[in-house]
């Protein structure tokens, strides 16, 4: 084949007749015959002659049949397609995954098992253009007649995954592989819903625990086929206890995880929440005045001791800000004062208000403040004093997400007690409730010791993101979108700044070492809108060993929740892109611009005839040509990308492949 490619006229066609099986058919049949007449003739003796011949023919039959085989098997696969089926075992082999999980000295792979198929190249985009110029029924193909009894069967088969069989079909499929580092580039998956996504999450997700990395999960839809695959394959390396599931449907059985518990800067905490109200990526000044009312409160909290949650900022930032502002003052008094602040100023307080607050904010503001200045006491007494009716016009955005994740069971599960012991908030209030009598004080810390063995229970329930990094081990958060879309939303947003915190950090202290994360976004545009810590991690991610996987149907859906700058900033910080089924235009558009440009040949025949007008035989003439061209066209149409089967998918990735592959099931 090398040979012929060398030459200037050289058109591959193997879509042609298989001549070489008519003539192997000849060639059986001359041998079957003169085996006979030889036989007949010499009453059941053959010659030496009749068997030179014979096996002569026959020689020749095996040789045009050997030919002919690649030449069938590639027609076939035009027609036919199935499931791909790999067994659990071989790619726990394939990956080192005993080995690893054993801690056993040796040489290990550091390849990623990514399916079935071959390197897409220039003479696979020209025998599909080839086959796009057949007949719709592909009638200049025709089967050899020995497989005609099982084309009913296939192609039942093959109709089930839909899309069209030939695109698999012009290469030949072997094992592809990735290595670790270049996943580390991130990656994103594109396709059309029930075309394979989830499976091919499922197959790098069970590579990630292979490889002991810490595994993150966010998927809306609560996949029981990935989640049970991942649970099996972590009790499987006895880490079952490492598997961590949370489900606001599930209460009962979901662990508990704190999405603003690790941060770098106080200020994180309010862009995280105030991220959840942009939409179409567009921040405008009711956003940027909710950003300002939370970092009040969480700045007041901090100050005060008080430990900053979902649930108790939702309070102090809407309904608490008196109790809030009297807590942080009191600090504040403590600081500046000392200790017996109450009875040293207990006579200039009394002449300042009526109540304690009123007391301590007036003698604060025109004594103390000139001082001991704060800036935590002053942000939480502007928002004591603000206008009431236009801090609930400014903050009515607000008010509703609050009330969605403080809402039971989500208020518990997002808003966890992560001590044995009560809350700064809860404790620091009984402190401070003087008009309590010592029997209701003494029935108040009962209650409070009750608590403390219910907190005993649920301690184990609860996630903290920065250890199960650390740690290892594998949180799946399955976020219900079908039941709310809003809070599943909402969550991811909380969780992936969490990440990026926790990412940040090891960065910043931990020079980029530790255990190796890999998290999972499904539907990754619900998270995006407003989200600067998603991309953020995509951008530096890397530095930290923390690589993403993430999934959206098409470009369209990212360009719809930001805009098309952001999309393209997301794609382009994905260095490795894999692509179902899908019919959206952009996404086409830009799946098919991964693949390049390769030149295409093209053949032109040319035929002519013509007759002169005498009566001479001779008297007419005729032509014939052929001129092969070639012209740079797509390497992969954006047709093709519409038309690939369920479990097929192509992909550029970050070493310079463009492969084409299926995604097999796993069988465990």
């Amino acid at each position: 084949m090398s040979a012929e490619r060398s030459t200037p006229l050289f058109h591959e066609n193997l879509y042609r007749p298989i001549y070489e099986l008519n003539i192997a058919y000849s060639h059986f049949a001359a041998a079957t015959a003169t085996i006979s007449s030889t036989v007949i003739a010499s009453q059941g003796h053959m010659g030496m002659v009749g068997f030179c011949v014979s096996a002569t023919l026959v020689a020749q039959c095996v040789s045009n049949s050997l030919k002919a085989a690649p030449l069938v098997k590639r027609q076939c696969n035009i027609f036919f397609n199935k499931i791909t089926f790999e067994d659990i075992e071989r790619i726990r082999e394939e990956h080192s995954a005993h080995e690893i999980h054993n801690n056993k000295r040796g040489p290990k792979s550091n390849q990623i098992f990514i399916g079935h198929g071959f390197e897409w190249g220039a003479e696979h985009a020209n025998r599909a253009y080839q086959i796009q110029g057949l007949y719709t029924d592909k009638e200049e193909i025709r089967l050899p007649i020995f497989l005609k009894p099982f084309k009913k069967k296939w192609m039942e088969n093959t109709r089930k995954l839909g899309g069209k069989p030939w695109i698999q079909g012009v290469g030949d499929a072997t094992r592809q592989y990735i290595s670790e580092e270049a996943l580390f580039g991130h990656s994103m998956i594109t396709g059309n819903v029930g075309t394979g996504k989830t499976t091919m999450f499922i197959l790098l997700s069970l590579a990630m625990i292979h490889k002991n990395y810490t595994v993150i999960i966010l998927d809306p839809k609560n996949d029981s086929a990935w989640r049970n695959a991942l649970k099996r394959e972590m009790e499987f390396f006895g880490k079952g206890d490492d598997f961590h599931f949370f489900h606001p449907s599930q209460p009962s059985t979901s662990c508990k995880i704190d999405p603003v518990k690790n941060w770098n800067r106080a200020t994180e905490i309010a862009e995280r929440i105030s991220s959840i109200m942009v939409e179409s990526g567009k921040e405008d000044s009711f956003i940027r005045f909710n950003w300002n009312v939370i970092n009040s409160t969480v700045n007041a909290m901090l100050y005060a001791g008080i430990q900053p949650q979902i649930k108790s900022i939702a309070r102090y930032a809407t309904t608490d800000k008196g109790r809030l502002a009297e807590r942080c003052l009191e600090v504040h008094y403590l600081k500046s004062v000392g200790p017996d602040w109450n009875h040293k100023l207990k006579s200039k307080l009394e002449k300042c208000g009526k109540t304690k607050l009123e007391q301590l904010v007036f003698y604060y503001q025109q004594v103390l403040s000139q001082t001991h200045h704060s800036n935590e006491v002053d942000g939480i007494i502007n928002l004591l004093t603000h206008n009431a009716e236009h801090m609930q016009k400014m903050t009515a955005n607000l008010l509703p997400i609050f009330s969605v994740l403080t809402s039971k069971p989500m208020d518990d599960l997002i808003s966890p007690e992560e001590s044995v012991e009560m809350s700064l908030d809860e404790r620091t209030e009984a402190m401070y409730e003087e008009e309590d009598s010592h029997q209701e004080l003494e029935h108040s810390c009962d209650e409070l010791n009750k608590r403390q063995g219910q907190f005993e229970v649920e301690k184990s329930r609860y996630i903290n993101t920065a250890d199960i990094v650390e740690r290892g081990g594998l949180l799946y958060m399955a976020l219900d979108s079908l039941s709310d879309t809003k809070t599943a939303g909402y969550l991811s947003k909380l969780v992936l700044a969490d990440i990026a915190a926790v990412a940040g950090s090891r960065y910043n202290f931990s020079e980029g070492k530790g255990r190796r994360v890999a998290v999972f976004v499904d539907e990754v545009h619900a998270a995006i809108a407003g989200n600067e810590a998603l991309l953020n991690l995509l951008a530096q991610g890397r530095a930290a060993h923390m690589q993403l996987f993430i999934a959206t149907q098409t470009k369209a859906d990212l360009e719809a929740k930001t805009d098309p700058a952001t999309a393209n900033r997301v794609l382009g910080l994905c260095n490795n892109f894999f692509s179902m089924r899908a019919n959206d235009t952009s996404t086409q558009e830009y799946a098919s611009k991964q693949f390049g440009e390769v030149p295409i040949t093209s053949q032109q025949i040319t035929l002519g005839q013509s007759s002169g007008n005498t009566s001479e035989l001779t008297d007419f003439g005729s032509s014939y040509s052929e001129r092969l061209t070639k012209q740079n066209d797509k390497a992969f149409s954006e047709t093709l990308l519409g038309s690939l089967p369920i479990l097929q998918y192509i992909a550029r990735l970050s070493d310079g492949r463009t492969i084409k592959a299926k995604v097999p099931v796993i069988k465990s």
